[in-house]
């Protein structure tokens, strides 16, 4: 397992991707639940998060390469395609 890489507000909100309505994914016990946020809800979570980091390769495969800890759990974020 790599070393984590945590992330500022800024840093975070930069890897969204440039749409109104992002889909994210959280894990609930053995299936993944997602939705879409609209980008306002989901920029506030990101400023609001206990920890912002990049996800694990698995995840960042699938296109959610950043996550957010809060009292909820782990929010997995859809982002920009890396380049």
């Amino acid at each position: 397992m790599g070393d984590r890489i945590f992330l500022t507000p800024d840093e975070a909100l930069a890897m969204l991707p440039d749409r109104d309505r992002i889909h994210t994914t959280r894990r609930a016990r053995v299936i993944s639940i997602g939705c879409y946020w609209d980008r306002a809800d989901i920029e506030e979570a990101i400023r609001q998060a206990d920890i912002r980091e990049e996800s694990g390769p698995r995840a960042a495969r699938h296109g959610y390469r950043l996550a957010i800890h809060n009292a909820d759990g782990m929010l997995f974020i859809e982002t920009k395609e890396q380049r």
